[in-house]
């Protein structure tokens, strides 16, 4: 019994060494590292998401379009504010709200043929009434 208790007692020492040999504590990342890995995995800030709104309604201008008479007339502009938390039904009932789609059924389908009702990103857009459910998935999907 006593060479029992023995063989316990090297076999704790040893295990303690070896374990404190191959331990190497994990350091906090620093705050550059967090966002660097945050962005390799394609997060973005909201400074970032904000420039990239600001260069996208640059990008929008008015479209004319030219009526029954052959007279041009300006499609407005409306501006949708997606939210945090909103899901792609939301998403899709606030167009309708705002006459920018006229057809719930047609986007929904685009969508989840496309695989992108979990791609919406939240934040404001300004979209022409009547836009193609092409244009407005490429707007509320990319950044």
């Amino acid at each position: 019994m006593r060479r029992f208790m023995q063989g316990i007692g090297v076999g704790m020492i040893v295990s303690v060494i070896v374990i404190s040999i191959a331990y190497e504590p994990i350091k906090p990342l620093s705050e550059y590292e967090i966002k660097k890995q945050a962005e390799d995995l394609g997060m973005i800030s909201e400074r970032t998401m904000l420039e990239k709104i600001s260069e996208i309604e640059n990008e929008i201008e008015v479209e004319e379009n030219i009526d029954a008479d052959g007279e041009k007339m300006d499609q407005t502009l409306k501006e949708i504010i997606i939210t945090k938390g909103m899901t792609s039904e939301d998403v899709f009932e606030l167009l309708i709200e705002e006459n920018v789609i006229y057809s719930i059924e047609e986007i929904e389908i685009y969508f989840y043929k496309n695989n992108l009702t979990k791609k919406i990103l939240p934040g404001i857009y300004k979209i022409q009434e009547g836009s193609d459910v092409e244009t407005i998935g490429e707007l509320i999907t990319s950044y």
